[in-house]
């Protein structure tokens, strides 16, 4: 979920520095920009700035048929907005937190309030998002990018590959050399593309599906040509969304030979 934090400054800071042409003391930009560094490495970060004096401010009204312009701020108050964070975190007390840490960077006050999103626009937007995070994933294979091909695993993940063994979680599915010994068997860039991707999301809690076709040359030569079934699942966390259970299988024939059904197409 997306908050706005507002910094709150006053008229008296906005005397003293308006002579300096500054916003801010060194020492207090240099704090913001180490907040900023911190929200962004953390996933937190959407945007933040500074904004000019109030007397910069035109008021702007067009309820009447024609608009009416009016220089300076909407309200004359001793207190007025200075800038903004918009930052994104999994709840409030998450948001707090880093709330009050902003307000030690900028030594001033500042307010918290969630964004108000309209239900369908909050299932779209955690859609796209979602969306965005597993086609990031395709590329990332398909260049033998291990670190990027595991960055959006949880810490918690747990993995159903299509290598043994039965199951991998935590750590040790997201420890990029396990894929990274993978891609050593295949010769030149690999093929992976999950088709007609369904994505059923929350607020916080995401469910995907589809088929993947995965395609290119094994060291030893061999073609292959695959199709499997994918099923991912992922969390809001405060870092952003993440993978926590991922699940590719084919299906295997029921005739005795237990061979996996590798030759089946969509």
């Amino acid at each position: 979920m997306q908050y706005l934090v507002s910094v709150i400054d006053d008229t008296a800071d906005l005397a003293r520095w308006r002579a300096s042409g500054a916003s801010a003391r060194p020492d207090e930009m240099a704090a913001i920009d180490a907040f900023n560094d911190r929200l962004a490495a953390e996933g937190h970060w959407v945007f933040a700035g500074g904004l000019a004096a109030p007397g910069t401010a035109t008021v702007i009204d067009n309820r009447g048929g024609e608009a009416l312009f009016t220089d300076g701020p909407f309200v004359e108050s001793k207190e007025y907005l200075g800038g903004l964070w918009i930052i994104e975190a999994a709840d409030l007390d998450v948001v707090l937190k880093l709330a009050a840490e902003g307000s030690k960077a900028c030594n001033r006050k500042v307010e918290v309030r969630p964004f108000a999103l309209m239900t369908t626009e909050s299932e779209t937007t955690a859609q796209e998002q979602n969306r965005t995070l597993l086609n990031d994933r395709a590329p990332a294979i398909t260049a033998k990018d291990a670190r990027r091909a595991v960055a959006h695993l949880a810490p918690e993940v747990v993995s159903f590959g299509l290598a043994p063994p039965l199951r991998d979680a935590g750590d040790k599915a997201r420890d990029p050399a396990g894929i990274e010994g993978w891609f050593g068997t295949w010769d030149g860039p690999i093929g992976y593309d999950t088709g007609d991707l369904v994505i059923e999301a929350g607020d916080d809690v995401a469910f995907c599906h589809g088929l993947t076709h995965m395609t290119g040359t094994k060291t030893d030569g061999e073609q292959v040509d695959l199709w499997f079934r994918s099923t991912v699942g992922l969390r809001r966390t405060a870092a952003g969304w993440q993978i926590t259970h991922e699940h590719d299988s084919t299906p295997f024939y029921m005739d005795g030979s237990g061979r996996a059904a590798t030759d089946l197409r969509p």
